[in-house]
């Protein structure tokens, strides 16, 4: 029988991944941004010869950040990791003609209302402007009075509270200082520790307008353009625990994967005593 195994194979080969994967997605669909994550694209089948049995297969999500979502990361202070030689050579970074500072202009989306009922990425949730937000916005791009300034005050100075960040393992020297520095500014400013921006969340909000080259379509989207240098002194990202989901797949399916091996083994059994001993009950 050894090196036969048809029905665990067959099963190994297809419903026993296509049931990790169908879990999967529904664990992180709570969770990711987008649905590039989850998409059935991004999870590769590796059959057989994985591990220490060729009876064995793989699963795993080839998403280029799916290590982050699985494992989290530490605090870090984004200026101090980022390659600002590779970021200038690729072109991504400027150098600016008075200071000699490299810099990054980073785009924030801001999306417009949607259904109050599901249906929307996380992404798209937290980043979405409020129906009051939407309407002062649509108003300035059509210069109407005094709807800049309204749109102005919608926003806020503070990103995300990042008191706790005091605690977090790496932060050192120069980056625990100025940690400690805005945590103050920001109760001061805010009435709460934080971290807050230069500008408010609208400031400088542009109606970017696109068209689609095969249809003729138009579509627009509205975005603000913030700067991050090499020594800026906030841009700190918080710690982030991650989603542990495959441990929590595996807690899923660790049942229902046992049973359906269970069922093919026990064919697999009564195939092999059906050749050993003939069809004729004679060997």
């Amino acid at each position: 029988m050894a090196g036969e195994y048809t029905h665990l194979r067959a099963a190994l080969e297809g419903p026993v991944p296509d049931l990790v994967i169908a879990a999967w997605q529904e664990v992180a669909s709570e969770h990711v941004a987008t649905g590039e994550y989850r998409n059935y694209l991004t999870f590769e089948k590796l059959f057989p010869n994985v591990g220490p049995t060729a009876l064995a297969v793989h699963v795993a999500n080839t998403a280029p950040y799916a290590r982050v979502l699985e494992d989290g990361h530490a605090a870090f202070h984004l200026p101090s990791q980022i390659d600002w030689g590779a970021a200038v050579s690729k072109g991504t970074a400027k150098i600016a003609k008075l200071t000699g500072r490299r810099r990054l202009t980073v785009p924030f989306r801001h999306y417009t209302p949607g259904p109050s009922s599901g249906g929307l990425s996380s992404a798209r949730v937290r980043s979405m402007m409020s129906p009051e937000t939407y309407k002062h916005a649509l108003a300035a791009s059509r210069g109407t009075a005094g709807a800049r300034e309204r749109l102005h005050a919608q926003g806020t100075r503070l990103s995300r509270p990042y008191g706790a960040m005091s605690l977090a393992p790496g932060l050192r020297g120069r980056e625990a200082a100025t940690l400690s520095m805005l945590t103050v500014r920001a109760q001061r400013q805010e009435g709460q520790p934080g971290y807050t921006w230069r500008a408010r969340t609208y400031e400088g909000l542009k109606r970017i307008e696109q068209k689609n080259p095969s249809t003729g379509s138009h579509s627009s989207s509205w975005m603000t353009f913030r700067t991050l240098t090499e020594d800026s002194v906030g841009w700190f990202i918080p710690a982030f625990e991650g989603y542990h989901f495959a441990a929590r797949v595996a807690d899923l399916v660790r049942d229902p994967i046992q049973q359906l091996l269970g069922v093919a083994a026990q064919a697999d059994v009564v195939a092999h005593i059906s050749v050993r001993v003939g069809p004729q009950g004679t060997p």
